[in-house]
Order: structure tokens, then C-alpha cells, then sequence
């Protein structure tokens, strides 16, 4: 399994590598070792032919109507991605017609840092 704190590639806090030292020999459960992703993904590509293929939509019939406590900070989240639209197409507006320098660095800064939220 991958883990780590949240989805923007945080590393392993104390109590996942805790967890993982205690579990390595837990009786009944798969052995556990850690390696790094992508040597897990190698490995797992060596026996690829005999994974199921799905083909077409995926189709999850219990996962209808599903809410979020987070609507706060999604709707927060778009309003920031509506807002830096509208500066670029002012800044490109901006550059064209009045010759002020476009900002690429400045924008593609606040761009990751909004997209990885």
C-alpha cells in the first residue's frame, strides 16, 4: 500500500512508520515491507497478464449520492482556479494591448500551489 499525510505527496508521519513496524510479523496478516513506489510497480508489471482488465465504464452501483463535508473548501478551491482565470486572461489582455510584462513565474507559482488543494 502507498501512504503518507494527505495527497500532495507529504512522506510517512511517526505513527504510519509505527504501524508498519508493528504489523511487518503480525500473525495472519501478508508479510510487510517497505520499498519505494516505483520498485513495487516493477514488480507488480512482471506479473501484469495475470491482472483483470476491465474494458469500458466502471460502474460503482453503492456510490450514488455521495456528499462531502469538505463543500467549503472545494467551493473555496474553484472560486481561487475562477479567479486566477480571469487574472491570466487580464495579464495576457494586459501584455497585448499595454505591453506589460506577463508574470509566467508569478502565476505558475500561485497555479501549483492552488492545484495541489
Amino acid at each position: 500500500m502507498l501512504f503518507g499525510i494527505g495527497d500532495g505527496g507529504g512522506g510517512p508521519g511517526e505513527e504510519h512508520l509505527e504501524r508498519l513496524d508493528r504489523l511487518k510479523d503480525f500473525v495472519g496478516f501478508c508479510p510487510v515491507r517497505q520499498e519505494r513506489a516505483e520498485v513495487f510497480f516493477d514488480d507488480w508489471a512482471k506479473e501484469s497478464d495475470r491482472f483483470v482488465t476491465w474494458t469500458g465504464e466502471l460502474y460503482l452501483e453503492r456510490h450514488q449520492g455521495t456528499f462531502t463535508t469538505q463543500a467549503a473548501s472545494k467551493r473555496y478551491n474553484r472560486l481561487m482556479e475562477i479567479t486566477l482565470r480571469d487574472l491570466e486572461w487580464l495579464s495576457v489582455v494586459g501584455s497585448a494591448c499595454c505591453g506589460i510584462e506577463y508574470p509566467v513565474e508569478w502565476l505558475e507559482r500561485i497555479w501549483k500551489e492552488v492545484l495541489l488543494y
